[in-house]
């Protein structure tokens, strides 16, 4: 059995590709390294598809949350503390502690459009060396692949001392192993992304074998910057399906991010197969989940919305020509509640309440399609992890800032919660937001709303 590991570090804006974020941005940089590493692990996996006796991981060091979804089989491993050199014998030692595993290839996500070949000759040329190398041009390796039966390889220790930071990582790797009377032989070079410099040589090699590395190719390509647009899902099916369509619609670059909270309808992975749509799984609580999915996201300008709310059809043009006034950093959509098909709709001008409230209200809530610069998002806070009334929370926490703008067209939403029981739903929806502001714990507010909230929401 061979496994085969990529370590992976979250592709989070301002944490991963600092040398490439200083040419190109830590936006653009972050959605950079989140493509290369979808299509590293998807490469990965289609090797594994081809060979049965070839399993992928991939080593994380962060939380789910912290990465997009990834190919379903592909399984997870802890890459643990300690420099570059510790986590890759640690990772291998333990791998080959099984005594079926006979060769381990290590490798990373920076060399985007890697052959297959390449990686099927690093583990055939593991038959006869101890130690494999793939070079890269600055000095370093993108892949090191292991014998197990080469003694030394199964302590863990055996990288430790080494100094990653000088470049010469590979012949750094080669001088250790060969005082440790291991064979040494190189698999075919391949070249890294590290600078800006990487990226036109990097693009005009992909155009050439497009369906290598799709998503990279596809970042590349792009030259604007996106709206984020984070989604809460939680077994939402057909309305995040019907969601993610309406905003196929809309105009501009927008980069999507589901936040799904453990949806156990199979929603969450099919949004993940949809191009330009990313999936982070994390705990229920929509709270948690918008946190979540706002740290996945990289643009400058985030929209937060929920999967029951259809913005209008010019509803991006809205929102950028709303934040590119110099004084707004935040701003919301009034609302239209229209009855659920399929309800019934005893609800009446209860319908109508909300929609009379988003006129008005300093501090706008979740279903009037919050939007705000990254600045103003950071600047407040961010979502807290509230078991209720996270979005009122943070608008009133966006609101001290500066008056929050709204945007006279109105954004449609489900009147699904009110149809449900029109007259208590409509009572407690506005006796909730007081009490929380004089005080009453969110866990007890939380009690009364959960029968009345939407399945997006459960907590």
């Amino acid at each position: 059995m061979r496994h085969l590991i990529v370590l992976a570090k979250p592709p989070l804006r301002g944490r991963s590709k600092s040398r490439l974020a200083r040419g190109v941005g830590e936006g653009r940089a972050a959605r950079i390294a989140r493509a290369m590493l979808k299509d590293t692990c998807l490469g990965a996996q289609a090797i594994t598809d081809e060979d049965c006796q070839t399993t992928a991981h991939i080593a994380l060091t962060d939380t789910l949350s912290s990465y997009p979804v990834l190919p379903p089989h592909l399984n997870t491993l802890q890459q643990g503390t300690g420099d570059l050199g510790q986590r890759l014998a640690r990772l291998a030692a333990e791998a080959m502690a099984t005594e079926e595993v006979d060769r381990v290839l290590l490798l990373g996500t920076d060399s985007p459009g890697l052959p297959p070949e390449h990686l099927r000759t690093a583990l055939e040329l593991l038959e006869h060396h101890d130690v494999v190398l793939g070079p890269v041009e600055d000095g370093g390796f993108w892949c090191l692949g292991l014998r197990a039966s080469a003694t030394p390889l199964r302590d863990p220790e055996w990288l430790n001392g080494l100094d990653w930071e000088s470049g010469a990582t590979a012949a750094m790797v080669t001088a250790r192993a060969h005082s440790l009377d291991l064979s040494v032989t190189l698999a075919p070079p391949w070249f890294d992304i590290d600078h800006a410099e990487d990226l036109p040589r990097l693009k005009q090699r992909l155009r050439g074998e497009p369906t290598r590395s799709p998503s990279t190719l596809y970042e590349l390509e792009l030259e604007s910057e996106p709206l984020s647009v984070i989604i809460a899902n939680l077994n939402e099916g057909s309305r995040l399906e019907s969601c993610l369509d309406d905003l196929a619609s809309q105009a501009g670059l927008l980069e999507v991010i589901v936040a799904d909270g453990g949806s156990a309808d199979g929603s969450a992975f099919r949004a993940a197969t949809r191009p330009g749509i990313h999936v982070c799984m994390t705990e229920r609580g929509r709270g948690r989940q918008l946190a979540a999915g706002a740290r996945l996201s990289t643009g400058e300008r985030l929209l937060f919305l929920h999967v029951d709310v259809r913005l209008p059809p010019d509803g991006t043009h809205l929102i950028h020509a709303a934040l590119d006034q110099p004084q707004v950093q935040a701003g919301a959509f009034v609302t239209r509640t229209q009855a659920e098909p399929g309800l019934r709709n005893f609800a009446g001008p209860l319908l109508r309440l909300a929609d009379l409230r988003s006129r008005f209200t300093r501090h706008p809530y979740g279903d009037q399609a919050l939007f705000m610069t990254r600045e103003a998002y950071t600047a407040s806070g961010g979502f807290r992890e509230l078991p209720i009334l996270e979005d009122y929370d943070l608008s009133r926490r966006l609101a001290a800032r500066m008056p929050i703008t709204r945007i006279k067209t109105p954004v449609t939403v489900s009147g699904r919660r009110i149809q449900q029981h029109p007259l208590r739903n409509a009572l407690l929806l506005r006796l909730i937001p007081p009490l929380y502001h004089l005080g009453v714990n969110p866990d007890r507010l939380a009690h009364f709303y959960r029968p009345i909230a939407d399945p997006s929401s459960k907590r």
